[in-house]
């Protein structure tokens, strides 16, 4: 059985498709048929929740530091995409507008760990459990001296948060620290 072919109604070239397929066809590419939805009624509603019209599943969004809008998978967005690319994401937090990430680096080991884990590892001597976290005492992540790390039960450490000190009567003090 030999192909058929139809004109595009936007572009005018041929559609060359299995006759049983031809009727579905609407255009001859993936950009027309963005101009033919775009010509469409359905377009306005698109429009109004920004859906991009060369993809059924992109959305439109605006990046929070180049204020560029690029298009991301319906599911990103909706689990929230903010930035175009890892450098705006970066330069974004570099202008102190940061979600604070913890600092991390490759250990002699080869893990992929938070650099005030690695720091309190090697003043203890041993690798620390997994109920055990490193608090950073002026609750500055990106202070790692280690005068600035205690060590403490997941426990305590959730129990000493700074902003329930003033609240509760709590200091710091008040909770045990592991020194081994």
């Amino acid at each position: 059985m030999p192909k058929v072919s139809k004109p595009c109604p936007i572009c005018g070239q041929p559609i060359v498709a299995w006759p049983f397929v031809i009727d579905k066809r609407k255009t001859c590419s993936n950009r027309c048929r963005g101009v033919l939805f775009a010509r469409s009624e359905n377009y306005k509603k698109v429009i109004k929740t920004r859906v991009n019209p060369f993809s059924s599943h992109a959305v439109i969004v605006t990046c929070l530091h180049c204020k560029k809008e690029y298009s991301v998978g319906a599911h990103r967005a909706k689990n929230g995409a903010k930035f175009c690319s890892n450098a705006c994401k970066f330069a974004h937090a570099k202008a102190g507008n940061r979600k604070i990430y913890y600092l991390r680096m490759t250990a002699p080991d080869g893990r992929r760990v938070q650099i005030h884990r690695h720091l309190m590892e090697c003043k203890l001597g041993r690798r620390l459990g997994t109920k055990e976290e490193v608090n950073h005492i002026n609750n500055n992540r990106h202070d790692n001296r280690i005068e600035n790390l205690e060590v403490l039960l997941k426990s305590d450490h959730s129990k000493i948060s700074r902003t329930q000190w003033a609240n509760s009567g709590l200091t710091p003090p008040d909770v045990p620290r592991i020194t081994q």
